[in-house]
């Protein structure tokens, strides 16, 4: 289970482990809800391949979906990924 990219712990706290290309993100809307959804693949891919898909989207199965009731808590998960890619460069040095 270790190499899985979804963990759900027993203390119910999940763990998504991104960067192998083994895990899909796909924007859409599900019950008329902006959400992010996660899901495993079969396959790898390479890191950073975009597939883009209809607005109102949403996929049969997911392993993590985030929702979104204000377009501003977007623009904070968006500001957490950047402050993210910043401490994932600073420990390259």
């Amino acid at each position: 289970m270790d190499d899985m990219p979804v963990r759900v712990y027993t203390n119910q706290s999940v763990e998504v482990e991104l960067g192998k290309g083994d895990i899909r993100i796909f924007s859409g809307v599900e019950e008329n809800t902006p959400a992010i959804f996660f899901t495993r693949s079969d396959e790898a891919f390479p890191v950073g391949t975009v597939k883009y898909y209809p607005p109102d989207w949403a996929p049969s199965f997911y392993d993590v979906k985030l929702t979104f009731k204000d377009p501003k808590s977007i623009d904070i998960v968006i500001n957490a990924l950047k402050q993210a890619k910043l401490n994932f460069s600073n420990n390259e040095e």
